[in-house]
């Protein structure tokens, strides 16, 4: 038998850990973001009595995208870390090709053999517990995205080959933007459509000189994927891995 770990997930949870250290980064870099993500100028239009407001939208630094992709990682590489320690404690087994297999599709006769493969070794408890977390397993009618593991995955996956999409955006405009629950007919707001700097807000009529008030989040993602997270969804993925998926595999270890 080979050496065992003194718990059986330990590799795992040091990978955890440091993801925990890049997540505390990442919140701590998108609260600065967002403290000075934008400015607001205005300009009076007299003929349709009312005023454009210009927000000038800055977009996070590189790093964001850096530390968001080392936290990836660390955590995609917990599920792959703890098949490895599992097949190792219990069996002789071959666990060079160990991995945390992650499935679109239901599977059939060829995709079957590549998830044994991965997993080959475990107990069919653990067997059982990640087929049924599997993407193909979510709720009917829902997109992929609402997998968590699809998510961590599918971002990991890009990661390392292309960088992920990590953008600016402001909430909705609404009368609520002014501070105030304006009538309708005193305030307007211009389609959302993306600028070159950003957004517009209009306002009209009694309140049209209110400074308007905009909150800026962050969105990690990828669009062609239909991927869109912002950092609390970003470190939900943590307490998937951490307070779900570890736990399950350690009680079924045996």
């Amino acid at each position: 038998m080979p050496p065992q770990e003194p718990y059986p997930l330990t590799n795992a949870h040091w990978k955890t850990e440091w993801a925990k250290c890049h997540l505390d980064d990442l919140r701590e870099a998108v609260g600065a973001f967002s403290a000075d993500s934008h400015t607001v100028t205005s300009e009076e239009e007299l003929e349709r009595d009312q005023v454009r407001y210009r927000v000038y939208l800055k977009q996070p630094h590189v790093s964001v995208y850096l530390i968001c992709g080392d936290y990836l990682q660390c955590l995609r590489t917990a599920l792959d870390q703890a098949v490895w320690s599992l097949i190792n404690n219990r069996t002789s087994a071959d666990s060079e090709s160990s991995e945390f297999p992650v499935f679109e599709e239901p599977l059939e006769p060829k995709s079957e053999r590549r998830f044994n493969k991965k997993v080959n070794g475990l107990s069919p408890s653990a067997i059982d517990y990640i087929k049924s977390i599997q993407p193909y397993n979510r709720p009917a009618g829902l997109p992929l995205s609402a997998s968590p593991l699809w998510c961590l995955h599918e971002l990991n996956r890009i990661d390392k080959h292309r960088r992920i999409s990590v953008h600016a955006q402001i909430s909705l405009a609404t009368r609520e933007h002014f501070g105030l629950v304006l009538p309708a007919a005193d305030f307007a707001e211009v389609s959302e459509e993306r600028t070159d700097y950003g957004f517009d807000l209009v306002c009209r009529g009694a309140y049209k000189h209110l400074q308007p008030k905009i909150s800026t989040f962050v969105i990690f993602g990828e669009p062609k994927r239909g991927i869109f997270m912002d950092i609390d969804e970003i470190s939900q993925l943590y307490n998937f891995v951490t307070d779900e998926v570890l736990i399950a595999l350690a009680s079924r270890a045996k």
